[in-house]
């Protein structure tokens, strides 16, 4: 039996897990996991509706299970981050995960958690341009000057990638997540993911410290 199965919504989550994962033993100070991640075909949506439905065929093969998905595209946000995280937990606490499981609803977006350091941005998406990264972003008005992060991060991605004529792909997701500091991540999603895998994993006699 493994120890974590993760559910999530596309690609660039996938990729984003696939760097982050491997890194919560070591600053954590908790037990090293195994781990698969698997991408729902429909997305989102699928992660809403379908998660426990997707995941009950695994019940017996893995330890744990986690469902990742963003609020945006989810079809739901009329909805809160905790309604639609409280839904998918009930349903798959019936599905026979019980106690066992938890849900990650990014509100807005996964591009929530990769505005963590303005270098390793411009490092990941190779950045080549006089003003710096983030000023770049508040000359076009996409982030405000008195913002930790843009307000609507997945665009702003997207204009600098282009911007910089960097291809996009998702193992760029992958590069932040292997080399971005989390220590002064408060995103509640990230701050719950956290708290989970420290839970499940945590040895007594470690010392647990914040993400870097």
């Amino acid at each position: 039996m493994k120890d974590l199965i993760v559910l999530v919504a596309d690609k660039n989550m996938e990729f984003l897990m696939k760097g982050l994962l491997p890194r919560i033993h070591l600053v954590e100070g908790i037990h090293e996991f195994t781990f698969d991640l698997r991408v729902h075909p429909l997305r989102d949506p699928g992660v809403y509706n379908n998660a426990s439905e997707f995941l009950r065929p695994l019940n017996g093969l893995y330890k744990y299970a986690i469902a990742m998905l963003d609020l945006h595209g989810s079809g739901k946000e009329q909805y809160s981050r905790e309604a639609i995280e409280k839904n998918i937990s009930e349903s798959l606490e019936k599905s026979g995960w019980e106690s066992r499981s938890t849900v990650i609803c990014i509100d807005p977006e996964l591009e929530n958690w990769i505005w963590v350091k303005e270098s390793v941005m411009e490092q990941a998406i190779a950045w080549q341009n006089n003003s710096t990264l983030f000023e770049w972003l508040d000359n076009k008005g996409l982030k405000k000057r008195s913002e930790v992060k843009p307000s609507k991060p997945k665009e702003a991605f997207e204009s600098a990638i282009r911007a910089c004529n960097t291809p996009r792909s998702s193992s760029l997701y992958e590069a932040i997540a292997n080399n971005a500091s989390y220590r002064s991540c408060e995103d509640p999603a990230f701050v719950k993911l956290r708290a989970h895998l420290i839970k499940w994993f945590h040895s007594d006699s470690s010392s647990i410290s914040s993400v870097t």
